[in-house]
């Protein structure tokens, strides 16, 4: 299981009244966010059910590493 600093944080990190205190170990993590995200654009032109869908989620997950990667290095 990766460590929630390995999954980019909170996608939607929340930020109190004031804006001083961030919470940003709550809710989505940015991986499964850009996972989501690269899950629909696939499955916006993708044919076939059943087996293809892990595929699909796998390969959604590579590329949400691979934005994460990305995104580390500036």
């Amino acid at each position: 299981m990766r460590t929630w600093d390995e999954q980019g944080g909170s996608a939607f990190p929340f930020a109190g009244e004031d804006a001083s205190h961030i919470k940003d170990e709550t809710g989505m993590s940015l991986r499964d966010w850009f996972a989501g995200q690269a899950l629909s654009g696939m499955l916006s032109s993708a044919e076939g059910e059943g087996a293809l869908w892990l595929a699909y989620a796998k390969d959604a997950y590579a590329m949400a590493d691979a934005m994460l990667n990305v995104r580390k290095r500036g």
